[in-house]
């Protein structure tokens, strides 16, 4: 597989991304970033089968008023 390819783009719900962060298999990513309040916001994602041209499964998100970034 080509490492540089883009393989799948999708909105986030974080208006501006501070931190991407993925597991050990790379099968979930975790963003953090700010909401359209400036509150900070983590959102994961199972992108395990984005390889397969399925779209990523949302499985978490938080929101906080602390900085966490």
């Amino acid at each position: 597989m080509d490492e540089n390819k883009i393989m799948k783009t999708f909105p986030s719900e974080v208006q501006s991304v501070k931190c991407l962060c993925f597991n050990n298999d790379s099968s979930l990513i975790a963003v953090f970033g700010l909401d359209d309040h400036g509150r900070t916001k983590a959102i994961i994602y199972d992108i395990a089968s984005i390889h397969h041209g399925k779209d990523p499964v949302l499985v978490a998100r938080q929101l906080t008023d602390f900085d966490v970034i």
